[in-house]
């Protein structure tokens, strides 16, 4: 299995309804992949704050925030890892389609099952 790192770049902290949209986004993208056969999972992430309890009568509140969610794509014997600004989906490796065409999308992600050695 090709490896590839989970954590290129810093996860953005986003508003709980951004994060919420783009999770849809992206669920359109799965539901696209699962017409075509091929497995995926959608998580959503969230960035945890550490802070002390000191000089605040709530002591732990708010200790996480919604970072932006990815879809796991199991395709040709990797895992591929698609996010979304809610205009286009971003693929490992740089490429991207625009999200209002989830159909497409999944199609080049039927590209890499194709590519299986």
């Amino acid at each position: 299995m090709q490896q590839q790192s989970l954590f290129e770049a810093p996860a953005p902290s986003l508003t709980r309804a951004e994060a919420d949209r783009r999770k849809a986004v992206l669920g359109l993208l799965k539901d696209a992949l699962a017409a075509q056969q091929i497995v995926s999972a959608l998580a959503g992430r969230r960035t945890l704050v550490l802070r002390s309890a000191e000089g605040r009568p709530d002591g732990w509140a708010a200790p996480e925030k919604p970072a932006d969610p990815q879809l796991y794509v199991f395709a040709a014997g990797d895992v591929h890892i698609v996010t979304t600004d809610g205009e286009v989906y971003r693929f490992t490796g740089g490429h991207t389609h625009p999200a209002e065409d989830p159909g497409g999308a999944a199609q080049a992600c039927a590209r890499w099952r194709e590519q299986a050695p």
